[in-house]
């Protein structure tokens, strides 16, 4: 994850756990995910600075998804990717 301007901010050895699924109200694919004590506190500070921009996913060198940033998210959080496809690969 990170912006056009740098490398990325966080990658996956901060990530504990994901996991892939559908929001029934809305059918939307969604990913819940939770990060470690580091990985919690750099996604904090920056997604808490960047409110209302987009957030590049990237896997395997892809942009998967660029959700808004609603709000702050530190170690626990959920990301709507849409009413598309649903993920097709492993997040871990």
């Amino acid at each position: 994850m990170g912006t056009r301007e740098k490398d990325p901010f966080l990658t996956g050895d901060r990530l504990e756990e994901a996991t892939a699924g559908r929001d029934p109200q809305f059918n939307q694919s969604q990913v819940q995910f939770e990060l470690s004590r580091a990985g919690g506190r750099t996604f904090g500070q920056f997604t808490g600075q960047h409110i209302g921009d987009n957030l590049a996913i990237v896997l395997d060198g892809a942009v998967q998804s660029a959700p808004v940033i609603r709000d702050r998210i530190g170690a626990r959080g959920q990301i709507d990717m849409g009413s598309g496809t649903p993920l097709r690969k492993p997040l871990i």
